[in-house]
């Protein structure tokens, strides 16, 4: 079953960034770190950012869908969620 924006939502965590496949439901979290990218923190999680993109949630509400090539140097911040659409 697909990930929706609001079980996404729930997988938030303070201080950390999390990954979620949309639809495999996998999950994987790293440290955030201030000024790092969503590139930066796919490789310390080991997640790879499809050819899809993402969607970044953050305070349970989508803020962005990026494809695979403005992905990675989108900024990231404590608690984001991000949904690799796989």
């Amino acid at each position: 079953s697909e990930v929706d924006d609001e079980a996404a939502a729930r997988l938030t965590q303070d201080g950390m960034v999390t990954f979620v496949g949309a639809k495999s439901g996998e999950v994987s979290r790293v440290v955030w770190r201030p000024g790092s990218t969503l590139a930066e923190s796919a490789l310390s999680a080991r997640v790879q950012i499809g050819l899809k993109g993402v969607e970044l949630l953050r305070a349970g509400q989508r803020v962005l869908t990026a494809n695979s090539r403005e992905a990675p140097a989108v900024a990231v911040a404590s608690g984001d969620v991000v949904r690799v659409l796989d």
